[in-house]
């Protein structure tokens, strides 16, 4: 098993509800996630959340993930890290 590397920025932030309300969740990366029902997220300083028909960069904030632009695209994902320069 190889070891994951763990790094304080890489993160993805959940929420059950749109607009950042309802139940929180951080997810650590980098890795692949399958998520259920969420209604927003934040993306760490040091993420990018890749996705089929979605890619979103770090300290992106998606308040309404029902919105037509986000709609099934974000069901599973993967979030890498970002070094910085």
């Amino acid at each position: 098993m190889m070891a994951r590397e763990f790094t304080s920025g890489c993160w993805v932030d959940v929420y059950a509800c749109a607009c950042f309300a309802g139940k929180l969740k951080r997810i650590y990366g980098p890795g692949r996630i399958r998520i259920g029902r969420v209604g927003s997220l934040i993306v760490g300083p040091d993420a990018r959340v890749v996705a089929a028909g979605a890619s979103l960069r770090p300290k992106q904030l998606v308040p309404d993930l029902d919105a037509a632009r986000w709609k099934g695209k974000l069901d599973s994902f993967e979030v890498q890290h970002v070094a910085k320069q």
